[in-house]
């Protein structure tokens, strides 16, 4: 180990001593100096821009495994972040950011990234480089297109990108063989990749408050999931191959155009919950329903 290795090291401690041993070894070591003046840009840039004395105590807040800069109008984020190598979670939130810096790809030891609410106008490709992502929530932003290098996060679990005025997926995200929680609620979404069948570890899909007219009956082959979200769309009808949905347990239909009942409903016997309010649907095709599931519970038929 160098020395600057080892600096490094007592710097980015959770340990109060070892903060401030590095800091008296700073005070003898110029060349350690810029280290130190990456806390402070840091200190500045998220938490109060007047500071000019730094101390160990500030340095620990970013020692964390977690960080969190909520409702904080920054519109960048220094390259200094790339040093904080034992960030596990990263959350910016209600801020003004349209731009990650390339230094992010160092923080190898991120697994959760969470950009809420920001000033993004397009997906930021370097995210694509941080492979070992396992959550990834991009809400509230703007987002037209998901590129395809989104399949190399082959890691990700738990995807999120609600809120962001998304207009089509690619073929692509159907690689994303490790998901289980897919969200895209409120885009503008018209139809869906067939690829979308091949996540086969997706326990919980969002698709509620979209344009979609139909879905692909590759949607069949996603045999884990549990719960479905289809509300508010125009669907009138849903594919017989959900009937292969032996695990779902929770489908929402509600505000939708459906005249008649999906024929495939009365196969999804194991369904525990499923609501269908706001169609137009006859009394008729109600009771038809409690006929078809008698042990599925209906939410305001």
């Amino acid at each position: 180990m160098t020395a600057q290795d080892h600096f490094l090291q007592l710097l980015g401690s959770a340990e109060i001593a070892n903060v401030e041993l590095a800091l008296q070894i700073a005070l003898g070591k110029p060349e350690f100096q810029p280290l130190v003046n990456n806390y402070l840009e840091l200190y500045q840039c998220f938490v109060y821009k007047d500071l000019h004395q730094l101390k160990a105590s500030h340095i620990i807040r970013f020692n964390q495994r977690t960080l969190s800069i909520v409702n904080h109008p920054i519109g960048t984020i220094p390259a200094a972040i790339g040093q904080l190598k034992h960030l596990s979670q990263l959350t910016f939130q209600q801020n003004q950011l349209g731009h990650l810096p390339d230094e992010m790809i160092e923080l190898k030891q991120l697994k959760s990234l969470s950009i809420y609410e920001n000033n993004f106008q397009n997906f930021p490709l370097i995210i694509t480089q941080m492979h070992q992502l396992t959550e990834l929530i991009f809400s509230h932003n703007t987002l037209p297109v998901l590129p395809a290098q989104i399949n190399r996060l082959q890691n990700l679990i738990n995807l999120s990108l609600n809120h962001v005025r998304l207009e089509y997926l690619p073929e692509e995200i159907g690689q994303l063989h490790k998901l289980a929680y897919l969200s895209l609620f409120n885009n503008r979404l018209l139809k869906l990749p067939k690829s979308l069948g091949q996540l086969t570890q997706l326990r919980s899909l969002n698709l509620g408050h979209n344009h979609l007219h139909g879905l692909p009956d590759s949607l069949g082959h996603l045999q884990s999931l549990v719960r479905l979200d289809l509300a508010h769309n125009q669907l009138t009808d849903l594919p017989a191959t959900l009937a292969d949905l032996s695990n779902l347990r929770k489908l929402i239909l509600r505000n939708n155009q459906f005249v008649r009942l999906p024929a495939v409903l009365r196969k999804l016997t194991n369904l525990k919950e499923i609501y269908l309010a706001n169609n137009p649907l006859s009394l008729a095709e109600k009771h038809q329903l409690k006929e078809w599931l008698p042990e599925c519970n209906m939410y305001k038929m």
